[in-house]
């Protein structure tokens, strides 16, 4: 049976980075990550470690991340991933 996909995309700070996730519908698992900008490879390791450790992505939805960092940006990328059909 296909996946659904959530989509979400997210313009960080400024006009530079880029994010695009996708999200399993339905379920909560991070399928996919892309950022394109400045630290974009530590934002990257940051969500490739929840990748692998199977967390759901509302651990970034909800988590207090560093201030100030590109992974703060985690928390609207991850906050416009719209609700499962129920």
């Amino acid at each position: 049976m296909p996946t659904a996909l959530a989509h979400a995309r997210h313009l960080l700070a400024g006009a530079t980075p880029r994010t695009t996730t996708f999200v399993e519908t339905p379920g909560d698992r991070i399928l996919g990550f892309t950022m394109i900008g400045p630290d974009a490879g530590e934002v990257m390791a940051a969500v490739q470690t929840a990748m692998l450790g199977g967390l759901p992505y509302t651990v970034f939805r909800d988590a207090i991340l560093t201030h100030p960092t590109m992974a703060e940006g985690l928390n609207a990328l991850f906050a416009a991933v719209p609700p499962a059909p129920s």
